[in-house]
């Protein structure tokens, strides 16, 4: 159905209106912008670790890796998943938390690779409620909104991301900034 403004109510509005007799198309859709997603994280982090001057050996020894996990992450392997957090908080926990423990894990992965290559990462979180702690004052600000939680190496853990994706966010951006360069590499 779409709306007076014009827009489409859901994805499978859009796709009955221009593949109604393909059951089907909905989720090959969502595999190939998965895969595409995966393809461009990939190339982003290519070029991170090209501006540094690191090579994979680099970044795998700094990670405590073996080559082929930063090669399967340079080459966009699919099953990031940041695009079903809705779909996975609207569920019931139960459900999906092994899912949500994943899904930290590989953006603990992805901030470890940065942080090999002498990066900064960042998350920006918009429409959770969260309540971040000042570690200077021990003040607790909690609020719904855009929340931007810096990163540093020793407190970037699953369980610090898995407790923002607890908090049912409706959108996390992982950026990561290099050199002066700021990119997202996982929304």
């Amino acid at each position: 159905m779409i709306t007076e403004s014009g827009a489409y109510e859901s994805f499978d509005d859009f796709l009955d209106e221009f593949f109604p007799d393909d059951p089907g198309a909905c989720e090959r859709i969502e595999r190939g912008a998965e895969r595409l997603a995966a393809e461009e994280r990939g190339a982003r982090l290519v070029e991170l670790r090209e501006r540094v001057r690191a090579t994979r050996e680099d970044v795998a020894r700094r990670m405590g890796v073996g080559l082929q996990r930063v090669i399967d992450l340079e080459t966009g392997t699919p099953g990031f998943g940041l695009h079903r957090i809705d779909e996975l908080t609207r569920s019931g926990f139960g459900e999906v938390d092994g899912e949500l423990h994943g899904l930290a894990r590989r953006i603990t992965e992805l901030s470890s690779y940065i942080q090999a290559i002498g990066g900064y990462v960042e998350l920006e979180v918009s429409g959770a409620t969260m309540g971040i702690v000042d570690p200077e004052t021990g003040v607790t600000t909690t609020g719904t909104g855009t929340f931007v939680v810096p990163a540093p190496a020793e407190s970037f853990t699953p369980d610090l991301v898995y407790t923002v994706l607890r908090n049912k966010p409706t959108q996390l951006i992982v950026w990561a900034e290099v050199e002066g360069w700021r990119t997202d590499i996982g929304a």
